[in-house]
């Protein structure tokens, strides 16, 4: 298969951008940019470059914290993914900073690097989004874009 150079010349980050998804999908799988997190919704793309600091990293550990004691406090059964990307093809991707499989008799994705398949597995129970400097987006277009993966809880 060969892969063609994308339309997009230059990437703008922490925005939306209208492309198509061949161009998504050529810059969220080019290992240069391994660093950055893609979402994609319906022709619309968004690179987020922001440095995750000490703040967002500590937010991070405490709701995870948070989930997990829960979980274990009531016997339920979960799987956490931290930025993990869920891709429905040439559709949607999202990327989340934390991502739960919550209940019984779930499926999970399988154990690799690739972005899960939402063709082939149930999105995540409960996704979660540390904002700081997207707290806009990520209440507005990041919340259409998870409701539209099936994501019960965001």
């Amino acid at each position: 298969m060969v892969n063609f150079l994308p339309t997009i010349t230059t990437l703008p980050t922490d925005t939306w951008v209208e492309t198509t998804w061949e161009d998504f999908t050529a810059f969220a799988d080019d290992p240069t940019w391994v660093n950055a997190k893609f979402y994609y919704d319906e022709g619309w793309m968004r690179v987020e470059m922001s440095a995750l600091g000490s703040a967002h990293g500590q937010d991070n550990s405490i709701i995870s914290t948070l989930v997990i004691l829960y979980a274990i406090a009531k016997n339920i059964p979960l799987k956490e993914l931290t930025n993990t990307s869920f891709r429905k093809r040439k559709i949607r991707e999202s990327q989340p900073d934390i991502a739960f499989y919550i209940g019984e008799n779930l499926r999970f994705p399988p154990r690799n690097n690739s972005p899960v398949n939402l063709d082939e597995i149930d999105p995540p129970t409960l996704v979660v989004e540390i904002a700081a400097s997207s707290l806009e987006d990520d209440s507005e277009r990041k919340l259409k874009l998870y409701q539209r993966l099936g994501v019960k809880e965001y």
